[in-house]
């Protein structure tokens, strides 16, 4: 929710300005541009905290990141998904439960307004499904792997038939994964 990125920024800022030596309120801004997909403020933000933190290997991490995202068109690449998901599996036991907000977020995969046929979603979004798939199907060659597709709507609908809809978008990107 843009409001709510706002209100992340404003408290990140004036966290910036109280401790204006300190690397974490630029990490925090990075993040939040991070997610909302502003590459070059999210990098700027980085690079700032590690001016003032150079040692600081997360936000080395999540610079890189972002400048990897931003030059393959805003999709997240095979080998970065690969590598969050593998770390995140060896540091867990595999019957483990997950805990609340403990997924790893990709790439939202838009469909157009009472579709639910990956043919009509954007390119962007077909491409960040290819290179999950990639990542998917190199992490399975090593072993289990578990993962939760979900399926959203906007509030436009009777809520039988979103649900229905949400189920349909789910299932046509767990088909394209599977094969």
């Amino acid at each position: 929710n843009q409001r709510d990125y706002q209100g992340a920024l404003d408290q990140y800022q004036k966290a910036r300005s109280l401790a204006p030596t300190e690397a974490g309120p630029l990490l925090g801004l990075g993040d939040v541009y991070f997610k909302m997909e502003q590459w070059d403020k999210a990098i700027e933000n980085y690079d700032n905290a590690l001016r003032i933190n150079p040692d600081d290997g997360l936000g080395r991490r999540r610079m890189e990141a972002a400048r990897t995202i931003r030059s393959s068109g805003g999709v997240i690449p095979a080998d970065l998904i690969y590598e969050k998901l593998s770390n995140r599996v060896r540091t867990r036991d595999l019957g483990e439960p997950d805990l609340p907000g403990e997924g790893v977020a990709l790439r939202k995969i838009l469909f157009p307004t009472n579709k639910y046929s990956l043919g009509d979603i954007d390119p962007q979004s077909l491409r960040q499904l290819e290179e999950l798939a990639k990542a998917l199907k190199r992490l399975a060659q090593e072993g289990q792997v578990r993962f939760r597709i979900e399926g959203h709507t906007d509030e436009r609908g009777e809520e039988a038939y979103n649900q229905r809809l949400s189920e349909r978008r789910a299932y046509a990107v767990r088909d394209f994964l599977a094969s």
